[in-house]
Formats: C-alpha cells, sequence, structure tokens
C-alpha cells in the first residue's frame, strides 16, 4: 500500500509536467518515460555506491539552483527517498536485480500514466 501511495505521489505530480494538453507521439512519451528511468536509475545506483543520502538531497538542491524546475525537483526528492528506503545489498547480482526493478518501476508507472 505504501508503495502505491508513493507511486501516485510521484507520477501525479509528473501527470502535470510530462502529460500535455495536446496528444504527443508514442515516441514522445517513451522518451519522457527513459528519462525517468535513467534518473531512478542513477539515484538508485549512487545510492548503492554509499552516496549518503544527505549527500543525494544536497546535489538534487544545487541543481534546482541551477535549473529552477520545482516539479522536477520535486519528483527527484520522491525518486531519492524511495530509493534510500530500499534495502542495501552487498552481493553484485542482487545489487543488479535492485537496480533493473527500482529503474524499471519508474518507467513503467510513467507509461501508465498515459493509458
Amino acid at each position: 500500500m505504501k508503495k502505491i501511495i508513493l507511486l501516485s505521489l510521484v507520477f501525479l505530480p509528473i501527470l502535470s509536467i510530462a502529460k500535455p494538453s495536446n496528444p504527443i507521439s508514442d515516441d514522445e512519451r517513451d522518451k519522457n518515460c527513459r528519462m525517468y528511468m535513467e534518473l531512478a536509475n542513477t539515484v538508485m545506483m549512487q545510492k548503492q555506491n554509499g552516496l549518503p543520502l544527505i549527500k543525494a538531497l544536497e546535489a538534487n538542491d544545487s541543481a534546482l539552483k541551477k535549473t529552477p524546475n520545482k516539479n522536477m525537483h520535486k519528483i527527484t526528492t520522491l525518486i531519492i527517498r524511495d530509493a534510500y528506503e530500499q534495502p542495501s545489498y552487498s552481493t553484485p547480482s542482487i545489487k543488479q536485480e535492485q537496480l533493473n526493478e527500482f529503474s524499471a518501476k519508474y518507467y513503467l508507472g510513467c507509461m501508465a500514466m498515459y493509458e
């Protein structure tokens, strides 16, 4: 239930910025969703590599100062929080599986919002 609530919190703001009032092409939809998948992948990879939560949040705050996009900042913050709530693993194969599943969750959730 917690993950459903988190995903709705993540993708409702995305809806307002990623889903324009005019229909978009399948290619554009895929491009938008791949961006969120890549962001999730990067955040989880940094977490798995030992980046402290505070450093991830500071990097997000710094990005907001350079490119003022409050919606993207909120989305990134939610992805960071979700990543750091996940358990940590030391086995490379399990880490890779976690990385794949985490980033796929954001891609699939994004694509679902267009339906």
